[in-house]
């Protein structure tokens, strides 16, 4: 299968944008790295402030959000996400607490996944996501 078009849509992933917010700095870059590869447009923040301008300000195909965030968390962005842009996927990437599932799906999250992940999962979830929007 051409992993550079959507099967679906015909659409190519370089025309899909993802919003990646994380204040590690090493799972943004792998992230973004492994994301461009696989030939998505990519923009990440380090902090849920910076991710709030970028929520307002632009249009994307999906966010990947951690929970805990500074300055504004994860939760708060995934609200401002669902008023801007309700029928944007969101995914929740977090080793927060016991249950971080329930935290996200309580708050309207499309997919959460815990963290530490393989990235093939989160690929994966990003084409269900992009198929059924």
């Amino acid at each position: 299968m051409d992993h550079g078009s959507n099967f679906l849509t015909g659409q190519t992933m370089s025309n899909y944008s993802i919003l990646v917010v994380d204040d590690d700095d090493s799972i943004r870059e792998v992230l973004k790295d492994y994301l461009e590869q696989t030939g998505y447009q990519v923009t990440v923040c380090a902090d849920g402030l910076k991710g709030l301008d970028r929520v307002k300000q632009g249009s994307y195909d999906i966010f990947i959000l951690d929970i805990r965030l500074p300055h504004v968390n994860g939760i708060g962005l995934i609200k401002v996400a669902r008023k801007i842009n309700p029928e944007t996927p969101i995914i929740c990437i977090t080793a927060y607490g016991d249950h971080p599932e329930k935290v996200a799906v309580e708050e309207s999250a499309d997919l959460v996944i815990a963290k530490p992940f393989q990235l093939e999962e989160l690929s994966t979830g990003i084409a269900r996501l992009l198929k059924e929007k």
